[in-house]
């Protein structure tokens, strides 16, 4: 619980009030506040588990549930929203990497069909704008890694290589072999790790 510390304000003319609380923010506050999170999603977690468990034992459905399940399946969706963004997944952000090579990708690709002996040029650009978004990405890749989510981080390197292995197999004039990026990564004591 939140401690609150209780002031006894005097109006003037020696009238008496009764007694106004007012909110002290202390250290205890902000604990307090991520164990009810904490025991927020602990009971969502047993609670959806739950559900999941009623969900699969489902196996027909009359036409008199038919509401009841549309109704199942908005609050599941309305559950679904309410949760809070991964920070993991939010932080490598994979979806917005992926959109943004793929895109740079597609222009390379389509330039190296479309005009490879004289094109080497903007080859060469689009190369380097995904490499240098790659070798930006990396560190974050490592430190999760390194602490939390394994998989998100191996699906990340993942595409990184399939994205690292289409460059260079696109048949570029620009030899994807002389680029240069370089990587530095640190951990949390700021030392270089690789």
């Amino acid at each position: 619980m939140a401690k609150r510390k209780v002031v006894a304000a005097k109006p003037a003319g020696g009238a008496t009030c009764p007694a106004k609380k007012q909110h002290v923010s202390t250290k205890s506050d902000t604990s307090s506040k991520e164990d009810e999170s904490d025991t927020a999603l602990l009971k969502l977690a047993a609670s959806l588990k739950d559900a999941s468990a009623a969900a699969k034992g489902v196996t027909h459905i009359s036409s008199s549930g038919i509401t009841t399940l549309r109704h199942a399946r908005t609050l599941a969706a309305s559950v679904t929203k309410a949760i809070p963004e991964d920070p993991v997944v939010k932080q490598l952000d994979l979806d917005g990497h992926k959109k943004s090579i793929n895109a740079v990708l597609k222009h390379l690709l389509s330039s190296c069909k479309r005009d490879w002996h004289d094109g080497w040029e903007i080859q060469w650009e689009y190369m380097g704008k995904i490499c240098r978004e790659i070798a930006e990405w990396m560190p974050d890749i490592w430190n999760i890694m390194q602490t939390r989510d394994l998989h998100l981080a191996r699906t990340c390197i993942v595409f990184c290589t399939d994205t690292i292995g289409k460059i260079w197999n696109c048949n570029s004039h620009s030899e994807f072999g002389d680029l240069d990026a370089n990587v530095s990564i640190m951990n949390k004591a700021s030392k270089v790790v690789y």
